[in-house]
């Protein structure tokens, strides 16, 4: 496993950093970050996990209504 995978899933995992903080990381395209492009296709699994983790918590709230 990637090291940049590990530390989002421990960053998440604890709480430090929540959903909305790594899609903004994601969605900026500001180019100037030095390693930005390998640590995306590092936590790709992670990125699309959080993406689906998040739309089925929105799917289950629009139930509850």
């Amino acid at each position: 496993m990637a090291l940049s995978k590990k530390l989002f899933h421990a960053l998440y995992d604890c709480e430090i950093v929540g959903e909305e903080a790594f899609d903004m990381w994601r969605e900026d395209t500001d180019e100037t970050t030095p390693g930005k492009r390998r640590a995306l296709l590092e936590a790709n699994t992670f990125i699309q996990w959080l993406a689906e983790a998040e739309e089925e918590g929105e799917e289950g709230s629009e139930e509850d209504q």
